[in-house]
């Protein structure tokens, strides 16, 4: 039997959630479609800028519109953009309508990596749950070890959370919502133990002494 993963980081909030859209914000290389009524010249969705249907978002999370100039975009939702163009365009328009729909997310992405079918970063294009997640990559492999699975999280303090969760029996901890750079890991089940099973992952990631230690629970 392998041996048990390390608890769950303390005070880390594994309860289910409402999947919640709002943290989908806008990053860079998403696509998005501009439509600025009665101006086609400067919706993407007819003519456009460049003669595309739609744009990305540049690397710098910006996008370069004709006459309102360049607009960060990123860290912005869709309706949060749309009002940011809109204030740029009232130079040059009265109360101009615009709208900004997403034609497809590439910034946002989490990482499957164990015994899981397929491994690698996958792009979130809307809110999903990590057994969500799992089945994105294909489900388990037969020698997994089903009953205890992890998520690994950056919390933006210079922290690290993990989350363990039932990959096995659908519950509570796995209905948790995946945040964009999670890294999910489901170890083999009797051979070794989760500190030597994940270690090679953690360094390839760039995870430093002190996060590797939380992770492992040393």
């Amino acid at each position: 039997m392998s041996p048990p993963l390390p608890q769950s980081t303390p005070g880390t909030a594994i309860d289910p959630v409402e999947l919640d859209w709002s943290e989908f914000t806008l990053g860079p290389n998403d696509k998005i479609r501009i439509i600025v009524l009665g101006q086609p010249e400067l919706s993407t969705s007819v003519s456009g800028f460049g003669g595309e249907s739609s744009t990305r978002i540049s690397a710098d999370g910006t996008i370069n519109m004709p006459m309102a100039g360049i607009i960060p975009a990123a860290g912005q939702t869709p309706n949060e953009l749309a009002h940011t163009i809109k204030i740029a365009l009232s130079r040059f328009f009265k109360h101009p309508e615009v709208s900004v729909a997403v034609v497809e997310y590439s910034s946002r992405r989490y990482y499957l990596f164990g015994e899981i079918a397929n491994t690698g970063p996958f792009t979130m294009d809307r809110p999903i749950t990590a057994l969500e997640a799992l089945s994105a990559g294909g489900g388990l492999l037969p020698g997994a070890n089903r009953g205890q699975a992890v998520i690994i999280r950056r919390d933006g303090r210079g922290g690290v959370e993990v989350l363990r969760f039932n990959a096995l029996i659908p519950g509570a901890d796995g209905l948790v919502q995946v945040r964009a750079d999670d890294f999910i890991f489901v170890q083999k089940s009797g051979v070794g133990t989760f500190t030597e099973q994940i270690a090679p992952y953690l360094s390839t990631l760039g995870f430093s002494i002190s996060e590797y230690d939380t992770i492992t629970g040393n």
